[in-house]
């Protein structure tokens, strides 16, 4: 190699080691200023995500906070119910006591009006007491008689007589009698028949199978048939 060769190889190595150095310091000056700029975004990004998650932490606070009064309103409410469940049952309670207050009252009103309303024969009761005497001998005819002063006993005399006439048997005058009796007058229907026998007249089962009340006296000295007073249901 000549020394104009090597002298011309020298020089341009030496250019290129120039141009390689200054290649080198651009590359490490960009490196480092594109470290910078992106420290720099890496910051920004850091800082807004902060942002977003003390926001965040705002939002849930403030839920929590939403939910801790929704809680309170909601157990008030829960207070607030149970106080009128509890009016309810009392209103309830005091209702079923008015409730059966009124059904003894009414009860007592009935009770009142069976015993003020007069005795009377229903259409199937004279009819069962018709049926019961038709066919029934009587010796003489029958003598009804009822307490002095006493029309609702008369009424109710008429109508039974009505019902035995129209079975077919004969009443001493066709009407009852109105008779004293001493100290007080008798209660209820008394049927007196002759002699000690138990078993009752046939004109008794008619008035029981009628669904009356009937008393038997032993021992009378005729048959006879006594309506006396209205038995007191007090």
């Amino acid at each position: 190699m000549s020394l104009e060769l090597a002298s011309r190889l020298f020089d341009w190595s030496s250019i290129a080691l120039a141009i390689g150095a200054c290649i080198v310091f651009v590359a490490t000056a960009a490196i480092v200023w594109l470290g910078i700029v992106k420290e720099h975004h890496w910051d920004l990004l850091r800082e807004h995500a902060n942002e977003k998650i003390a926001a965040v932490g705002l939002e849930a606070a403030k839920a929590n906070a939403e939910l801790g009064a929704a809680q309170a309103d909601i157990a008030k409410a829960n207070a607030q119910i149970a106080a009128a469940n509890e009016v309810a049952a009392k209103a309830h309670e005091r209702a079923a006591a008015l409730e059966n207050e009124a059904a003894q009252a009414r009860a007592e009103q009935e009770r009142l009006k069976s015993q003020l309303a007069w005795r009377r024969l229903t259409k199937e009761q004279f009819d069962t007491i018709a049926n019961a005497v038709r066919g029934v001998n009587l010796a003489a005819p029958l003598d009804v008689a009822t307490p002095v002063g006493d029309v609702e006993a008369a009424t109710f005399a008429a109508e039974i007589i009505r019902a035995l006439k129209g079975g077919g048997l004969a009443i001493r005058g066709d009407a009852a009698s109105a008779a004293i009796y001493m100290p007080i007058p008798p209660t209820g229907v008394i049927v007196g028949q002759p002699g000690t026998e138990q078993t009752g007249h046939p004109i008794a089962h008619a008035l029981a199978n009628a669904g009356i009340q009937v008393a038997v006296e032993l021992n009378s000295p005729t048959l006879k048939l006594v309506i006396g007073t209205k038995p007191s249901q007090f």
